[in-house]
């Protein structure tokens, strides 16, 4: 599910941003006492419902960020009021944030339960479906507008059906090849909404007999030559390489450039015309001595989500790194990768990272960033830590049966399924960080029984290496995922 702006005409990056800083408030509440987030509703017919805020300590420069509770969200300045339309009847927890146009002399929010029970079954069922080897053909539901907690029906085509329950996805495997018609089914006994909608698809029964394999020459500064071995292929074969290093490339002959020495484990994956149903995968270790030496250091802040007086720096080191050293913009600094600072109170430091690498390179990196509390006085300790994520990941290992993406590489869409989440908790924030540590979309979605299915849209996201995170309940579970179109 994307994240939508609704009523508000801009371009859709800065609906992201726009709905990445509303989300981003949440929990926030009366940083400064002069202003106090409320709002009255009215609820008209099928679904609809107007909102009107009610808030004190506002001016001409506010901001309202309203989210209604069923994944839509709508901001205005200086616009205290919003319409919306629910597509199912259910009880919506909506809530306000109000902001000043800088964004810090008041922050309020405030959230209030809507029970709505006129919603006119506006969704629509759809689904898509790709095949793999033997038969299989995976179905996953596209549908907009349902309600959480609806029941799936999978009608094959082929005289067999499936009850998934609350799942919105599964496989079949057809044992003949031919057409058949596929059907979806989608109800809801609390909210009486009942969906439908059939779909041909041609099912082919191959056998894979792709086997992926591949040569690379070493050349100069760095550079290397790739070139695919495989067998099994043919015009429509894809090559997808990982080269490593957070970059990746395409085709059967391609080169790229170190920028640092070291052993590199470089994948391709060969992947037939669908780029779905028949895929191999080889992995080898490439080594380099000859790269041209250069210093990148990077790195990004963000607000630790369970503290409030807590932030945390997630640095991105090179393999060749040889010493780091942090300066907190207080006047103070700290030796070494991975370690943590105490600031006597919030405020605005120019934090920096200096780093040299074994080739005998160094830089600076500096960030100006605003280290505040959520919460009243800004005065009084806060706390960065500098977090490993290597070693995060590593940590979450055990956690893997529990995060799945797919297809993997994708073409900036995906399925993401996690289960077996702690069964209290209700919600999960899902963000997308480039190998700079830039978070490049962010999401929320409402967890059903401790586990979630959900179709991922980056089709505005360039090509490359990216990290997909989902938190909830002080856990993270991390997945790398290579973006190649």
């Amino acid at each position: 599910m994307k994240t939508k702006l609704q009523n508000k005409t801009c371009p859709t990056g800065l609906k992201k941003l726009l709905a990445v800083t509303a989300l981003c408030l949440i929990g926030m509440s009366n940083v400064n006492a002069q202003c106090t987030a409320n709002f009255t509703s009215t609820t008209g017919v099928a679904g609809n419902v107007n909102f009107t805020s009610t808030s004190t300590g506002t001016n001409a420069t506010t901001t309202y960020y309203w989210d209604f509770g069923d994944g839509n969200i709508f901001y205005g300045v200086n616009n205290p009021l919003a319409s919306h339309t629910y597509s199912y009847n259910a009880t919506f927890s909506v809530m306000l944030i109000i902001q000043d146009s800088i964004g810090a002399a008041c922050t309020s929010s405030i959230t209030k339960t809507l029970t709505v029970s006129n919603a006119a079954c506006l969704g629509t069922a759809s689904f898509a479906n790709w095949q793999g080897a033997g038969g299989l053909v995976n179905f996953i539901s596209t549908s907009t507008g349902i309600a959480p907690n609806s029941t799936y029906w999978w009608y094959f085509g082929d005289g067999t059906n499936q009850n998934t329950g609350t799942n919105n996805f599964t496989t079949h495997t057809y044992t003949v090849g031919g057409t058949y018609n596929a059907i979806l089914v989608i109800t809801n006994t609390l909210t009486a909404c009942n969906y439908s909608v059939a779909q041909s698809l041609s099912v082919s029964i191959v056998t894979c007999s792709l086997n992926a394999n591949y040569s690379f020459t070493n050349g100069l500064a760095g550079n290397v030559n790739f070139a695919s071995t495989s067998t099994g292929t043919t015009i429509n074969t894809n090559y997808y390489w990982n080269f490593g290093d957070g970059f990746g490339g395409n085709g059967a002959i391609t080169s790229h450039t170190y920028t640092n020495n070291g052993s590199y484990n470089v994948l391709l994956t060969v992947t037939d015309s669908t780029g779905l149903s028949c895929t191999d995968t080889i992995t080898k270790v490439v080594n380099i001595s000859n790269a041209p030496c250069f210093a990148n250091p990077s790195f990004y802040i963000q607000k630790d989500s369970l503290n409030l007086f807590t932030w945390k720096a997630f640095p991105i080191f090179p393999v060749n790194v040889l010493t780091a050293s942090w300066s907190w913009g207080d006047g103070t600094s700290t030796t070494g990768l991975y370690p943590s600072h105490t600031y006597s109170a919030a405020g605005w430091y120019n934090i920096c990272l200096s780093m040299t690498v074994t080739c005998g390179a160094s830089n600076t990196l500096c960030i100006l960033s605003n280290i505040f509390k959520m919460q009243s006085p800004a005065s009084g300790m806060v706390y960065i830590n500098v977090i490993n994520q290597a070693a995060g990941v590593n940590s979450l290992s055990k956690e893997t049966d529990k995060l799945n993406l797919y297809p993997n590489p994708n073409n900036g869409e995906f399925k993401l399924e996690i289960s077996g989440v702690n069964a209290n908790s209700n919600d999960i924030e899902i963000s997308v960080y480039n190998l700079l540590g830039e978070k490049v979309y962010t999401t929320k979605h409402e967890l059903i029984n401790g586990s979630l299915s959900s179709n991922i849209n980056l089709n505005e996201i360039p090509n490359g290496a990216y990290f997909i995170k989902a938190i909830t309940s002080g856990k993270t579970y991390t997945v790398k995922t290579i973006i190649n179109r």
